[in-house]
C-alpha cells in the first residue's frame, strides 16, 4: 500500500541546505581546534609544571638537609667545650643550671636548652621565651636525647605547647665512648617565616606539616587548609605512615582549588620521633590557564569571523548556481498547471544546459501523450468497475456454493420421505399433498442450481450451448421478484432451436442484465407490465428478443445506451456498465445486439448469435436416448452407508431396506472402516463432504486394504460444480449420486452399480 507523501512544513532553500552542512563542518573543525590546542597546552604545562616541582623538590630537600648540617655543627662545637664536659662528668645538677644560666639563650631565637644525663635523666634547663615550659617539652624530647646517646647528633621536629620546634640533640665526649658523658639538647622554635624562606629558593608555595597538622604555609588564610590536609593525609596513607629514613615524595599531581588549580608534589622528612614532618610544594596553573582562555577567544573570535566571510561567499557562489535549477521549477510547476507550452530558457551548454534541454522534450512529450492518458484513464475506468463487479460476483459465488451444499442435504431428506410415505400406501389426497411437497423442493433445488450457476466464478469457456435452457434458468432466477412486482413472464421459445457456441456463463449474465432492466424499468414508470421473451431461428442467427411494456427510450439516450457509464437509472441505482459489458460479449460471441423503441411503448432487446453448423438438433438428440426402464431390484446385498446427515442416513436406509437390502448406517468415516474391516459389503454409499475423514479419504484407506472393493463406491454429494470432486470422479471412474435425489434415482445407481460385479 503506497502511503501518502508528507510535505515539509518548513521547507528550506537550496542555498541553506547545502550552506548548513559546510558550516556545521567548519564549526566541528573549530571546536576540534580548541580542543587539540587546549589539551596540547594542558599536557604542555602539566609536563612543564611537573618538571618544575621535581627540581624545587630537589631544591627544598637540599636546603632541608644544609639547614640540619648547619645546626648541627653550630651545636656541635658547644658540645666539645671543656666546661660542658666537666658539667656532664660531674652530673651536678646546679653547676649545670649556672652554666645554662650564663649561656646566651638569645642566639636561639625563642628556643630552649638541655643538659641530661648519660642515662637520659635531664639536669637542667632554660628558655629564652617565657611562654615556653620545659616540663611540656621533656616528654617530647626523650626519643632524641636516647638517639644521640649512641653517639651521633640527632635532628628532629616536635610539636608541644601548639608550637613546632626543631630539635638538635648532641652527645657530649668524654675521655669514654660518646655519649658516655650525656646529651647537649637545643630547641629552636619553628617560625612560619620558615615557609616563605622555602618558597623564596624554590619559587613554589610551602606548606610543612607534622603528622597531619600544618606546621607553615605560604598560603595561609587561603581557606584551602583542609584540602592540603587531605592530600598529605593521602600521602601518608600511601606511606604506611611510616617514617622515612631518607626524603620520599610522591609523583606531581592536579589540584582544583575553586577557581584556582594547582600542580602539587607531597614529600615526608626524616624524623627520629613520634612526629612525621612533610611538605607540599604548589604551583598554579592560574596564569596558564589565563593565557590559554585568552588564546581560545581569540581563535573563537578568528573562527567565526572566517565562517562568516565563507557563508557570504558561499551563499553567492550557491545562488548563482542554482539558478538554472529555479528556472527548472518554475517550468515544472507550469507543467503541473497544465501549461505544456511553457520552455525552459538554456543559458549555458554545461549539465545545467543540458537537465533544460531535456525537460523542454520531455513537456513536448507530455503534450503529445496526455490525448492518449485521458483515453487511457477512461478505458481504465471502465476494466476497474468490471473488477468491481467481478469481485462482488466471487464473493457470491463462494458464498452460494456453500448455502447450496448446505440447502441440498435436507432437500434430498424432504424429497426423499415424501417418495417413501407415498410408496406406503397413501391416500389419493395425501398423493396430491406429497407430491405439492416433491415438486417444492425440486422449484428450491433448481432455484438454488440457478443462482449457484449464474454466481459462481468459471474460467472462460466456449463450448455448444441451448440457448433455451440458459433463458430458462435466468427467468427461473428472477420470478420471484416479477411475480412480487406485478410483471408477467411469457415465453415463446422456438422448439428444435438449434445450438451456439458460446459461453453460457457470459450469455446468462447478459441475458440477466436486460431482464433486471426490464423489471426496473417497469417498476419505476406504473404498477404492473409484461415482459415477453422469443426465441427463433433468423437465417445463419438465432435471435432473442426481450420486450417489455416500460416507458420507452428516447432516440436521443437509443444512440449511447451501449456507452460505459451512461445510465438513466436514479443515481445509487445503476453503474452503467450494464450494457456496455454486454455489448463487449456479444460482440466477442460474432453476435450483435440492438434495441428498438419508442417513448411510451416499451423497448425491446434484440441478440442475433451465429449458428454452430455441424451440430444434431436438440430433437434428434433427445429422440436418440432411449426412455429410462424403471429400475430392477437385486434384492439381498450388504450395503454400508456413510453419511453425516442424520436424515439422510435414515432416508437411504429405509429405501434400500424396502429394496430387500441388508443396510449397516454409520455417520462418519472411522466408523465406516472399521465395519469395512470386519464384514464384505457388495456396495458402499459414501457422502463427500463429511467432518473427520471425507469421502475421498475413506476410498483412498478403502483401496489400500482391498482395492477390488473401490469399484462397488458410489458417492453422494450436495456440491455439484465442484471441479475437485468432478477431477476426482474422471480419475478413479467412481459413480456420483447428486443431492437432492429421489428413491427412483437411489434404485437405479444402486442397481447399476450392483450390476457391475
Amino acid at each position: 500500500m503506497l502511503m501518502p507523501e508528507k510535505k515539509a512544513s518548513f521547507p528550506l532553500r537550496f542555498e541553506v541546505r547545502v550552506l548548513l552542512p559546510i558550516l556545521a563542518i567548519m564549526a566541528l573543525l573549530l571546536f576540534a581546534t580548541l580542543w587539540i590546542v587546549k589539551e596540547r597546552f594542558n599536557d604542555r604545562v602539566q609536563t612543564e609544571t611537573e618538571a618544575s616541582l621535581t627540581r624545587a623538590d630537589r631544591v627544598f630537600r637540599a636546603v632541608h638537609q644544609q639547614r640540619e648540617r648547619y645546626l648541627v655543627e653550630r651545636y656541635v662545637n658547644v658540645a666539645n667545650e671543656p666546661r660542658v664536659k666537666g658539667i656532664a662528668t660531674l652530673g651536678d645538677r646546679k653547676t649545670a643550671a649556672d652554666f645554662i644560666a650564663k649561656y646566651r639563650l638569645e642566639e636561639l631565637g625563642g628556643g630552649a636548652i638541655l643538659i641530661s644525663r648519660s642515662s637520659g635523666e635531664i639536669l637542667a634547663g632554660a628558655a629564652s621565651d617565657p611562654s615556653i615550659r620545659l616540663e611540656e617539652l621533656e616528654p617530647y624530647l626523650a626519643t632524641t636525647i636516647k638517639a644521640a646517646l649512641a653517639g651521633e647528633p640527632v635532628t628532629s621536629t616536635i610539636r608541644a605547647a601548639a608550637s613546632f620546634f626543631e630539635v638538635v640533640s648532641v652527645p657530649i665526649r668524654t675521655d669514654g665512648e660518646p655519649g658516655a658523658g650525656g646529651v647537649l639538647t637545643f630547641v629552636d622554635r619553628l617560625k612560619p617565616e620558615a615557609a616563605w624562606d622555602f618558597k623564596q629558593l624554590t619559587g613554589k608555595e610551602v606548606v610543612l606539616f607534622a603528622n597531619s597538622d600544618i606546621m607553615a604555609s605560604t598560603l595561609a588564610g587561603s581557606g584551602h587548609e583542609q584540602a592540603f590536609i587531605r592530600v598529605f593525609r593521602e600521602f601518608s596513607a600511601a606511606n604506611h605512615g611510616t617514617r622515612l629514613a631518607l626524603p620520599g615524595w610522591i609523583q606531581p599531581a592536579p589540584l582544583d582549588l575553586g577557581d584556582d588549580r594547582f600542580q602539587v608534589l607531597a614529600g615526608q622528612l626524616p624524623s627520629s620521633d613520634g612526629v612525621v614532618p612533610g611538605y607540599l610544594l604548589l604551583s598554579s596553573y592560574k596564569e596558564p590557564i589565563r593565557v590559554l582562555r585568552d588564546t581560545q577567544r581569540v581563535l573563537i573570535g578568528v573562527g567565526v569571523a572566517g565562517m562568516i566571510l565563507s557563508s557570504v561567499i558561499i551563499w553567492i557562489l550557491v545562488y548563482r548556481i542554482a539558478q538554472p535549477l529555479r528556472l527548472l521549477r518554475e517550468g515544472a510547476d507550469a507543467v503541473g498547471r497544465g501549461d505544456f507550452e511553457h520552455r525552459v530558457l538554456v543559458t549555458s551548454r554545461d549539465e545545467c544546459g543540458a537537465l533544460a534541454t531535456a525537460f523542454n522534450q520531455m513537456t513536448d512529450n507530455l503534450r503529445t501523450s496526455r490525448g492518449q492518458l485521458e483515453q487511457t484513464v477512461e478505458t481504465l475506468k471502465t476494466t476497474r468497475a468490471q473488477l468491481l463487479q467481478s469481485e462482488k460476483l466471487s464473493a457470491i459465488g463462494e458464498f452460494v456454493a456453500g448455502v447450496t451444499h448446505e440447502l441440498n442435504n435436507p432437500l434430498t431428506a424432504v424429497i426423499g420421505f415424501a417418495d417413501l410415505m407415498k410408496q406406503m400406501g397413501a391416500s389419493e389426497r395425501q398423493s396430491i399433498y406429497i407430491d405439492n411437497i416433491v415438486n417444492s423442493a425440486q422449484r428450491c433445488h433448481k432455484i438454488v442450481q440457478s443462482l449457484l450457476s449464474f454466481a459462481r466464478q468459471y474460467t472462460p469457456e466456449k463450448k455448444p450451448a441451448d440457448v433455451n435452457e440458459l433463458i430458462e434458468n435466468t427467468l427461473n432466477f428472477v420470478q420471484y421478484e416479477f411475480r412480487t412486482g406485478n410483471i408477467a413472464l411469457h415465453r415463446q421459445l422456438a422448439p428444435n432451436l438449434p445450438r451456439v457456441w458460446a459461453d453460457p456463463n457470459q450469455l446468462q449474465q447478459v441475458f440477466l442484465n436486460i431482464v433486471n432492466n426490464a423489471r426496473h424499468a417497469i417498476e419505476d414508470s406504473r404498477r404492473e407490465g409484461t415482459l415477453t421473451v422469443v426465441t427463433e431461428v433468423a437465417g445463419d442467427f438465432v435471435r432473442v428478443s426481450f420486450r417489455d411494456t416500460g416507458p420507452g427510450i428516447s432516440a436521443a439516450n437509443i444512440a449511447k445506451i451501449f456507452n460505459p457509464f451512461f445510465t438513466t437509472k436514479a443515481v445509487g441505482k445503476g453503474t452503467g456498465l450494464g450494457l456496455s459489458v454486454s455489448y463487449g460479449i456479444i460482440q466477442e460471441h460474432g453476435g450483435s445486439i440492438r434495441v428498438e423503441s419508442q417513448v411510451g411503448e416499451g423497448a425491446t432487446f434484440i441478440i442475433e448469435l451465429p449458428i454452430l453448423r455441424g451440430e444434431p438438433s436438440v430433437q434428434a438428440t433427445t429422440s436418440a436416448v432411449p426412455a429410462v426402464r424403471p429400475a430392477r431390484s437385486a434384492s439381498g446385498k450388504r450395503i454400508l452407508v456413510v453419511d453425516d446427515e442424520p436424515h439422510i442416513l435414515e432416508l437411504v436406509e429405509s429405501g434400500l431396506t424396502l429394496e430387500g437390502h441388508q443396510v449397516d448406517a454409520v455417520g462418519d468415516g472411522e466408523a465406516a472402516l472399521s465395519l469395512f474391516r470386519s464384514h464384505r459389503y457388495d456396495l458402499i454409499l459414501c457422502d463427500w463432504k463429511m467432518p473427520g475423514l471425507n469421502g475421498q479419504q475413506v476410498y483412498e484407506r478403502i483401496k489400500a486394504l482391498d482395492p477390488g472393493a473401490c469399484r462397488r463406491i458410489v458417492f453422494m454429494t450436495g456440491d455439484v460444480v465442484s471441479g475437485q470432486i468432478r477431477a476426482f470422479h474422471e480419475e478413479a471412474g467412481a459413480a456420483c449420486l447428486s443431492k437432492p435425489f429421489t428413491l427412483e434415482q437411489l434404485r437405479r445407481i444402486t442397481y447399476e452399480a450392483l450390476g457391475k460385479d
